[in-house]
């Protein structure tokens, strides 16, 4: 029997690799530098944002990211969580299949995977989150003192490592107790006093991986300035309203491009709603458990007054789709054809995907050909140029117009170019001439050279005008817009 269920996980998680291969394809062949993904990796990277976790994958295992590999590596941990949530959920047979390839194909966790530097890192800390749930609902009821509480041990750290990878894993435990919690109610043994009890204690054991987490990052991390979480609770909007904004356009799949399907979700999880006040049993408990199921995924908004919602901070919502869907898998009076509406469900979501990602590429394309024509225009205008002596500096950024044509409606980071981003940052877009291999240019940290030549820019046109590059004194200006980007180090 043993072995029987080995081979059952392992062409199970065979299968779920194949799905994302499959749903990832275009993205696993065609190289794509996105934004963040341009940076070198220092000692110190993402310390400063309390992810000592991404530090360590990032720099001291992987020494930096790699084309392909990267992506491949995340999608091996992605498809082993996929298998591990079916073991939470307890889906067998064509449940388990179908769990997994709804969980891995949903949209979602592509705002995810398209940033380089952590496609790996987020895939592995959501493993330990969901490995972490696992090891509490299993040990939490062992009659063995000793053993259960190293058990739980082990899930306040790895849920605390989840959390150093990338803070927004910290509702993938909690949803996916909730589904657990909702999914007993079903149980003949069910006792709500005694499950209450075990969901007050795994609060406790969040509350513990907290702890740890804070701790940790007081002892690994160096004193932040909040700028980075500032940036999202900066602003006075209408918390109330804003939030009320995000779920509806969510709920509604209109929020970002691959969203489009959650709605399905959404009527099926209604629907159970209905059947449960229908049913009379345990009508208040699943129905509070189903609301908080479908409104947590999006706790995180709760927070943000910024007015930026990114759609990667929303990672469970893959867990809350694929999960309602095979809920009502063994209910359907036509099953064969409902596994073929889920099958089609998963076409559209790896075209929704693979759109996406050749998108993103379109852009990366485009943004080299241009820093391919700035480099030949500077050596064509300034032979002497020396780029080991010389500073390249960039004014403003291209207008967003500048890559309208390959942008896809609502695609966020996917519709981000390194020539647009911040409004213009040296930092980066030096960076990508340099990672992209068109040209090493020095950065612009010389204030007193800086003085001399910033007061040409005015005058100047913007790009393509051959006019918009200028040498003044071992300056080299570029002017990309009319208004200035990010200040340099300098400046601020």
């Amino acid at each position: 029997m043993l072995n029987k269920m080995n081979i059952n996980k392992t062409k199970l998680y065979l299968f779920s690799c194949f799905i994302a291969i499959i749903t990832y394809g275009f993205a696993l062949t065609n190289y794509t530098l996105t934004v963040d993904s341009e940076s070198p990796i220092y000692p110190w990277f993402s310390l400063e944002h309390g992810r000592w976790g991404t530090n360590l994958i990032r720099y001291h295992i992987f020494n930096g990211h790699l084309p392909y590999f990267t992506m491949l590596l995340g999608l091996l941990a992605l498809s082993l969580t996929a298998v591990e949530l079916t073991k939470i959920f307890k889906f067998t047979h064509i449940k388990a299949y179908v769990f997994c390839a709804l969980f891995i194909c949903v949209p979602q966790m592509a705002y995810q995977l398209v940033f380089t530097m952590q496609a790996d890192v987020v895939p592995i800390g959501f493993l330990a989150a969901v490995t972490g749930t696992r090891l509490y609902i299993e040990n939490y009821s062992s009659p063995f003192i000793i053993k259960k509480y190293t058990k739980l041990s082990i899930a306040a750290l790895l849920i605390m490592f989840a959390v150093a990878c990338y803070q927004a894993l910290a509702l993938v435990p909690v949803v996916i107790f909730l589904i657990y919690f909702f999914q007993e109610t079903f149980s003949d043994s069910f006792d709500t006093k005694s499950k209450i009890k075990e969901l007050l204690f795994f609060g406790l054991l969040m509350i513990s991986s907290a702890i740890l987490y804070y701790i940790s990052v007081k002892i690994i991390c160096p004193p932040g300035n909040g700028g980075y979480l500032s940036s999202y609770t900066s602003g006075n909007a209408n918390r109330l309203k804003t939030i009320a904004s995000v779920l509806h356009r969510n709920l509604t799949g209109s929020f970002y491009y691959g969203n489009r399907l959650f709605p399905i979700a959404v009527l099926l999880l209604l629907a159970a709603i209905y059947k449960t006040v229908k049913s009379k049993k345990h009508t208040l408990i699943r129905i509070i458990a189903l609301l908080c199921i479908l409104i947590l995924p999006y706790g995180f908004s709760f927070l943000i007054t910024s007015g930026y919602h990114p759609p990667r901070i929303y990672l469970t919502t893959g867990i809350v789709f694929a999960f309602i869907l095979v809920h009502f898998l063994p209910e359907a009076k036509f099953q064969k054809q409902y596994i073929q509406f889920c099958a089609l469900i998963c076409i559209v979501h790896i075209y929704f995907i693979t759109s996406l990602f050749y998108s993103a590429n379109s852009i990366y394309n485009h943004d080299k050909e241009t820093a391919k024509k700035i480099d030949q225009l500077i050596n064509k205008k300034y032979p002497e140029f020396n780029p080991a002596k010389d500073y390249v500096y960039f004014y403003g950024c291209l207008p967003w117009e500048h890559h309208n044509k390959y942008r896809l409606e609502n695609s966020e980071i996917f519709g981000g170019s390194l020539f647009n981003w911040d409004n213009g940052n040296n930092w980066r877009i030096i960076n990508f001439f340099k990672v992209t291999d068109v040209a090493d240019f020095r950065f612009m940290d010389y204030k007193p050279s800086f003085d001399k030549a910033k007061d040409s820019i005015e005058s100047m046109p913007t790009w393509p005008n051959s006019e918009s590059v200028k040498k003044v004194g071992d300056v080299i200006l570029v002017k990309l817009g009319t208004e200035k980007g990010v200040l340099l180090p300098f400046e601020q």
